[in-house]
């Protein structure tokens, strides 16, 4: 068979053009995944003082009521 000899301009290797840019991307999915836990670990805390606040404040009300009713 004559088949035409085809000659391809060189490329440049994926492997070295690729590589530094997907571990800079990866560092940076990492450090927001490292962000995101912390701001939820944060939120999480705030909302358990929240409830422990709300059982205190219910106390609080408690015992001014009853010194109100007291004191009349």
């Amino acid at each position: 068979e004559d088949r035409p000899e085809i000659t391809l301009p060189p490329r440049k290797k994926l492997g070295i053009a690729f590589g530094p840019r997907v571990r800079q991307d990866m560092d940076e999915i990492y450090t927001r995944l490292d962000d995101e836990q912390t701001e939820r670990q944060l939120l999480a805390g705030l909302l358990n003082m929240l409830f422990r606040d709300r059982r205190a404040h219910a106390h609080t009300r408690l015992l001014m009521e009853a010194e109100a009713r007291m004191s009349r």
